[in-house]
Formats: C-alpha cells, structure tokens, sequence
C-alpha cells in the first residue's frame, strides 16, 4: 500500500519529512493528491498568518515536497479496549492494579508506544 508525506527543505538537513501530528507521529497521507493538497492548504494558511500581522514571512512553496514513503502495517485505533487487547497480543504486559481517568489516559500511551515499537502505525 502506497502512502505519501509531505518533506520540508532545510538549511541544515535537506530534505526531511516536514510534519507530525499533535503527538508528533508523521502525518502521512493515502494518495499524493491529498498530500499535495495539504500543502496547498498550509501555504495558504500560511499566507492568512502572514496578511493578517501573526507571522513574519509566507511559507515557500518550493520548500515543500511529496515523496513516497514505505507503508508499515498499521492498526486502526477505534476504542481503548480493543486497543489494549491488540497491543497485549504483541506482548504488552498491563501492570497497573488500580484504574481512573488519569491510569487510562496512561495505559492507552503506554500500549500505543508498544505497538509502534512493534513496527505499526496507528491510525486514527
């Protein structure tokens, strides 16, 4: 299976994929139609920031690139249960004896690190 990222030209490095989610994961895409649109969107954007005094300069659209990127196995997260049992099924140990908000929100980075480990990508 094909997927696309989008790579930033730097000074320093070269060329290097360009963005993370929230969680700093790469940002891939299905199609390179969809990953060229999204830097079409963030120049854009880009653009806004800067017309409306928020940023100092506009992005370079020639700084961006789509590249083909090897697709991993990935494991589509739809509920923390199942999340547990697919990473326990890896080899993920749940330790924790007590549970509350704050236990839960750990176990699921816990076991979404292990299955990254074991060379998926989890996908929202």
């Amino acid at each position: 299976m094909k997927k696309f990222e989008v790579q930033e030209f730097t000074e320093c490095g070269g060329w290097v994929a360009g963005w993370a989610d929230s969680n700093g994961r790469p940002v891939v895409f299905a199609t390179k139609e969809q990953a060229e649109t999204g830097i079409d969107k963030f120049i854009d954007f880009s653009q806004e920031l800067y017309w409306s005094d928020q940023a100092e300069s506009v992005k370079n659209p020639a700084d961006y690139r789509v590249r083909e990127v090897e697709a991993k196995k990935t494991y589509k997260h739809e509920s923390f249960g199942e999340l547990l049992e697919f990473a326990e099924s890896l080899g993920w140990v749940d330790t924790e004896d007590q549970w509350n908000e704050e236990i839960a929100e750990g176990l699921e980075a816990e076991a979404t690190a292990f299955i990254e480990k074991a060379g998926y990508e989890v996908i929202y």
